[in-house]
Formats: C-alpha cells, structure tokens, sequence
C-alpha cells in the first residue's frame, strides 16, 4: 500500500471518527427527543426550503422556544405578542400567525441553534467542551413555567382590578 493510500485511509478514518463525536455531541445537546430531531434535521438538510411541522412547537410556541433554550426567539415572540395584546383583533392574529411560523420553522430554528453550538465546541477540549454542552444544550423546564406564572398572575390582577 503507498503512503499516499495509508494518508487517505488513515484521513478517512479521523473524518469518520469526528462525524461520531459530533453526532454524540448533538445527541447530548438535543437530550430529549434526539432521534426525533436528528431525523427532522436530516430531512430538513435536503431540503431546498427549511419548513418542517413541528406539533409542541406550533401548540407551545415561546414556551417550546425557552424550553430548548431558544431564547432569542422566545423573547421575541413574546414582545411582540405583549405589544399585539394590546388589541384583541391584533392579538388573535398575531397569535394565529405565530402558531403557524412556530409549527413550520421551530425545528429549523432548533437546528440553526444546534449547527452553532456544535460549530463552537470545534475550538473546545475536555471540561470546557462538556460544560459548554450542558449550558447550551438539552431543555430548560424552569424558564417556560416561570413565564407562565407571571402571566397568570399579571392576568389575576387585571382581572381584579377592573372589578
């Protein structure tokens, strides 16, 4: 076997062997659900569009978003569900749009979230790589269930003080 074979070969095998720790890294970051966003994510790498129907996003929509520590996007859904509140027409229909855009694109923005963090654990070794993961990675059930609590309470106040 030349050298030129031994290189590629042993090149191959290094390239599979990162293609592996990737794959566990990702694994790790999504947590629950992996295989059911690992297979969403790979279908939406052939695709030319980036929609694919996700049913707790489009029912949860911002919830979901803090849930996967999507926090930019949570923020932002709901800023300006806050500001369309402010009349009911508006509300209802910036609602009905954010359901729809949450359903269609939340595993695109998931993904999009996964595909940088993965990027950024390249340049990481050891603990600093593992802690970065369980920063980044896996589901944040605290954030969603605070938010829903103020919520609750802000509307328990309004309710009383228009009596």
């Amino acid at each position: 076997m030349s050298n030129a074979a031994l290189v590629s070969s042993a090149c191959q095998q290094e390239i599979n062997r990162l293609e592996q720790e990737m794959d566990i890294f990702k694994r790790i970051f999504i947590d629950k659900k992996a295989d059911y966003y690992l297979e969403k994510f790979s279908r939406l790498e052939k695709k030319k569009l980036p929609l694919s129907w996700n049913w707790a996003a489009f029912f949860l929509g911002s919830y979901w978003a803090f849930y996967r520590k999507l926090y930019f996007v949570g923020a932002v859904a709901l800023v300006v569900s806050a500001i369309a509140s402010m009349n009911i027409i508006s509300f209802i229909i910036v609602q009905a749009i954010g359901w729809i855009v949450f359903g269609c694109l939340g595993n695109f923005f998931y993904y999009l979230k996964l595909e940088d963090e993965i990027g950024k654990l390249r340049f990481m070794e050891g603990i600093e790589r593992d802690l970065h993961i369980n920063k980044s990675g896996s589901t944040n059930i605290k954030l969603p269930l605070i938010i829903l609590g103020i919520e609750f309470l802000i509307m328990i106040i309004t309710i009383i003080m228009e009596l």
